[in-house]
């Protein structure tokens, strides 16, 4: 349990998406590696209707595809 402690502490210099799933590996939980930003002015029409543009619907593809796959693998987990 120490060194997961000490790991932790030196974890909190890093902020964001990256420090939570640092966090996540110590505690040996699955995460998605792929990270999409999607912005209101961009990708958004109106602020309402979803219209990436070509790059980040490449990027959400790929996120959601690893979430599918995460999904999937852990099926016979929340099964049981």
């Amino acid at each position: 349990m120490g060194q997961q402690v000490r790991r932790l502490r030196r974890l909190r210099r890093h902020p964001g998406p990256g420090h939570l799933r640092l966090v996540a590996g110590v505690l040996q939980m699955p995460d998605v590696r792929s990270q999409v930003a999607l912005s209101l002015f961009t990708d958004f029409e109106n602020f309402n209707v979803f219209k990436p543009i070509d790059t980040q619907a490449d990027v959400l593809t790929v996120t959601l595809d690893q979430v599918v796959a995460w999904s999937r693998a852990l099926a016979t987990l929340r099964a049981a």
